[in-house]
């Protein structure tokens, strides 16, 4: 049996958005890059307040986590695919930087 590739621990800085959530009206989650309107959907069934949010317009990917007994929520922008390709590399670029030290690891 082959041994588990190493997992590399990475930071990335993440455009995060807490927003008020209107229960009169259905949400209508936009864009954090151009603003254009989410296409959402809910991959886990057991987890409603957790939604996926890619963009109409530009494709960009966001995580929605709805906050449980709260009327609020967080839309999350997720990293682009050049930015998570690059991670591959010994020294990744754009703001990425890997954590090497043992100790980082849960």
């Amino acid at each position: 049996m082959k041994p588990d590739p190493p997992v590399k621990k990475v930071s990335a800085k993440l455009d995060i958005l807490r927003f008020d959530l209107v229960v009169e009206t259905p949400a209508r989650a936009r864009c954090l890059n151009c603003s254009g309107p989410l296409s959402l959907s809910q991959p886990d069934l057991n987890s409603p307040d957790r939604l996926l949010g890619i963009c109409e317009q530009c494709r960009h990917w966001f995580l929605i986590d709805l906050i449980p007994d709260s009327t609020a929520g967080i839309l999350c922008g997720l990293p682009d695919i050049e930015l998570i390709r690059s991670l591959s590399h010994q020294n990744p670029s754009k703001g990425i930087s890997v954590i090497d030290d043992a100790s980082h690891c849960s």
